[in-house]
């Protein structure tokens, strides 16, 4: 029976590639990721609310923080987004975006 030999340069090349390959694969996915937003709220500005929680899945793991901003319009619907985000005039024409990375865009009309 004949063994199959490879050698130290092939080897090494061969390692280098199963081990970049995702690295490089997830990297394009998230540039892609981060500049396809979506428009999920939209509306006339009326005031915002900033809120801070923590919890633990369990006893033994460490404590998350989640801050977040519930963001109302003028005609009673509002919308969520993550992180604080800076209060805006009353009455101000907004759009909420947000992309695949789990970021969030205000920007005004």
């Amino acid at each position: 029976m004949q063994q199959a030999v490879i050698d130290s340069a092939t080897l090494t090349l061969l390692v280098l590639a199963v081990s970049v390959l995702p690295y490089k694969l997830l990297e394009l996915w998230e540039k892609k990721s981060l500049k396809s937003w979506k428009i999920i709220a939209e509306g006339v500005y009326d005031h915002s609310v900033y809120d801070i929680r923590s919890f633990s899945m369990a006893p033994i793991t460490k404590r998350v923080i989640i801050e977040t901003t519930k963001i109302y319009f003028k005609d009673g619907t509002f919308t969520i987004v993550g992180g604080k985000h800076p209060s805006l005039p009353e009455g101000t024409q907004i759009k909420v975006s947000k992309n695949k990375m789990a970021q969030y865009k205000i920007e005004t009309a």
